[in-house]
């Protein structure tokens, strides 16, 4: 029950613009029978809509990932095909950057034993010579992106989950310890809708590879679960949510979000902020992410507190070191009362060996008509190259007082 790469990537297709090229995962060991597979496809091309791609197994079933899809678009940026996923990849545009569910039904693999050779099939239907052109990815390996997380078999373990949940009490805590090997696992669960929502702790020695994690808390003041990776290899997980909120009360304070990897960090969407529809917001869960080797994420990074119509917390801190690059999506500390009074925005810190790369940063406080609280401070340190789209670090109030804004350093 583990993340599978690719034997080895390469040209689409092998020579010219058409044809078919078969690419393979071997899968060692005894791990039982698939209980739910998807598949990340990395892979850079020219005009998606000329790929046809199927995964036949050991056994020799055959299932259709998809077809015809993207249209002119170009790249299949990790992306994972997954059959829970709530978006369609046969109605969906290119790039595809996220979880998609495939064309066929990947859960006709289930029952069968993984191990053997699986063979994933790659045809480009195009016949105009020099139109389309692509290639396909092993982890690590350098795409049009960035850094690939790579063509991989994703074997999970069924759903953790513990306590909480609709219409009960505390989510309980989850801890799952790997002394001398690798964490896998799939969806993991201890949200509460009624109270708090419970701590998740994953330890090992070597990889951790997760599916969502919710520690979320649905009810008035209840906070958000902390959630605590720490891997001596590298940590790849989908989106993590330790966020409060409430729709028509008080919301309580986000959980921290804290993942130490030796190696890799790679995730999607992080979660801690704080959000009241109605009442007032706690402060945001401070995010903290330091690898060894790159970070990537491949969505948002929200810490936030928001209220529409009432008193808000602050914007939890975002702090980010890597000794190697960092790329993110939008990252968001800020503190916004669209009425009321707003907290401070969350300091936002990124510390690279390499490379970042990232799109908007927000640390600003917000308030339509109350008074406003401090901007957090940005502070990027590069061993290489910084590329950056928008910085806000304000303080702004349409009719009270406001605060400082943040300083700003780039270095």
């Amino acid at each position: 029950l583990k993340a599978i790469d690719v034997d080895e990537g390469g040209p689409i297709p092998p020579e010219g613009t058409e044809g078919t090229t078969t690419f393979t995962f071997t899968v060692d060991g005894d791990l039982g029978t698939v209980e739910n597979i998807d598949v990340r496809f990395s892979a850079a091309h020219t005009w998606d809509e000329d790929l046809d791609v199927s995964l036949e197994s050991p056994q020799g079933k055959v299932v259709q990932l998809f077809a015809g899809v993207g249209r002119w678009g170009d790249n299949f940026q990790d992306t994972v095909l997954d059959d829970n996923a709530s978006r369609s990849i046969g109605i969906s545009n290119a790039p595809f950057d996220g979880r998609y569910s495939p064309q066929g039904s990947l859960v006709d693999f289930n029952g069968e034993n993984p191990k053997g050779i699986w063979t994933l099939k790659v045809k480009d239907t195009n016949i105009f010579s020099n139109l389309a052109d692509g290639n396909l990815y092993r982890a690590g390996e350098t795409a049009p992106w960035g850094t690939a997380i790579g063509t991989q078999l994703l074997l999970r373990n069924p759903l953790v989950k513990s306590g909480g949940g609709i219409g009960s009490g505390n989510g309980g805590a989850i801890n799952l310890e790997a002394t001398h090997g690798d964490i896998s696992v799939g969806n993991i669960r201890s949200l509460s809708e009624a109270a708090n929502g419970g701590r998740i702790d994953l330890n090992a020695n070597k990889d951790i590879i997760t599916g969502l994690i919710n520690s979320s808390s649905a009810s008035v003041q209840g906070n958000g679960g902390a959630i605590d990776l720490d891997a001596g290899g590298n940590i790849t997980t989908q989106s993590l949510n330790s966020r409060s909120y409430s729709w028509e009360g008080n919301s309580g304070n986000g959980g921290t979000i804290d993942l130490d990897a030796g190696g890799n960090i790679t995730t999607q969407s992080l979660y801690s902020s704080s959000y009241s529809g109605s009442g007032n917001s706690g402060d945001g869960g401070a995010i903290d992410l330091d690898a060894g080797g790159d970070i990537t994420t491949t969505q948002d990074l929200d810490s936030s507190s928001y209220s529409w119509e009432s008193n808000l917390g602050n914007g939890g801190a975002i702090d980010l070191d890597a000794g190697g690059n960092i790329t993110t999506q939008i990252l968001d500390s800020c503190s916004y009362s669209g009425s009321y009074d707003s907290g401070n925005g969350g300091a936002i810190d990124l510390v690279a060996g390499g490379d970042i790369t990232t799109q908007n940063l927000y640390s600003d406080s917000f308030s339509r008509s109350g008074n406003s609280g401090n901007g957090g401070a940005i502070d990027l340190v590069a061993g290489g190259d910084i590329t950056i789209q928008d910085l806000y670090s304000f303080s702004y109030s349409g009719s009270g007082n406001s605060g400082n804004g943040g300083d700003i350093t780039l270095n």
